[in-house]
């Protein structure tokens, strides 16, 4: 993590404990670790990322596929425990591009997969999604190929991150860059196979490839650093609220034998139109 993005990172968590949320774990790199817990009292800060280990060497120990496994091993040891006590993981929010930290996403963002935990990607996060191939032992997949087809997940490109997912996945978009590509949502969304798309803009789109969504009030009349920090924040929050209730409806229709109800609006469509 670059220490100039860091913020990134803590507006995610703030916003997240000002919504209401009981607790917000950030996973850092160590030097971040200080900068982010300053920003709150409330934040759990978890220096658990592996980032560039050849600072001040010669020597670029990411070309070894040793130095490779050891790190992850070091990031699983750390992350891994905390996994089944997130009710959402957010990743990519001031995680920079270092190839260290690349890997820990990818290791995060199968244990995710695994537990069928509901993920948010945004910001650096994207970028590893559309150009990064793991150099684990076990990787049988690129980022890319890993996020597809994965239902539980909510990608938040900006105009621009919207522009390489299109590239990475072979869709055309017409023209040169503008909000004109958010039209093609649906389509991407479809490309993408199962994550839910919150394109961002003067009206953010939000598709998973047969629904899509306008959100056409008014927003914030600027736009700051960190608003969409902030977007990923409440959306996070109003996943997790959206999943345990629809938990306890599940739990109250098993106790009356009654049919589960058809949601009109699905989970995670839902919360991204909320945030």
């Amino acid at each position: 993590m670059y220490l100039v993005t860091v913020a990134a990172a803590a507006a995610v968590a703030v916003a997240v404990s000002q919504m209401g949320c009981d607790l917000a774990y950030v996973f850092c790199t160590p030097d971040a670790a200080p900068v982010i817990k300053s920003y709150s009292p409330e934040l759990i800060v978890l220096p658990a990322l592996q980032e560039d280990r050849g600072k001040g060497d010669d020597l670029n120990k990411y070309e070894y596929p040793e130095a490779v496994e050891e790190a992850v091993s070091l990031f699983r040891g750390d992350f891994f425990p905390w996994v089944s006590r997130m009710s959402v993981l957010v990743i990519g929010p001031g995680l920079g591009d270092d190839p260290w930290v690349g890997e820990c996403m990818y290791a995060a963002v199968r244990a995710a997969k695994h537990r069928d935990l509901p993920l948010i990607i945004d910001g650096s996060g994207i970028n590893f999604v559309v150009g990064f191939e793991s150099r684990q032992k076990d990787a049988r997949q690129s980022m890319l190929e890993l996020i597809q087809g994965y239902h539980n997940c909510i990608l938040t490109p900006n105009i621009a991150e919207f522009g390489r997912l299109a590239e990475a996945v072979g869709l055309q978009l017409p023209g040169k860059i503008g909000t004109h590509w958010q039209q093609h949502a649906p389509e991407l969304a479809a490309a993408l196979g199962g994550p839910v798309l919150l394109s961002k803009g003067p009206q953010d789109v939000i598709s998973n490839g047969t629904m899509t969504l306008k959100v056409t009030t008014d927003g914030s009349p600027r736009r700051c650093g960190g608003q969409g920090d902030v977007l990923t924040g409440t959306t996070a929050s109003f996943l997790s609220w959206i999943l345990a209730h629809q938990r306890k409806q599940q739990q109250q229709q098993q106790q009356d034998s009654t049919p589960p109800a058809a949601a009109d609006v699905p989970p995670l469509m839902l919360a991204a139109y909320g945030g």
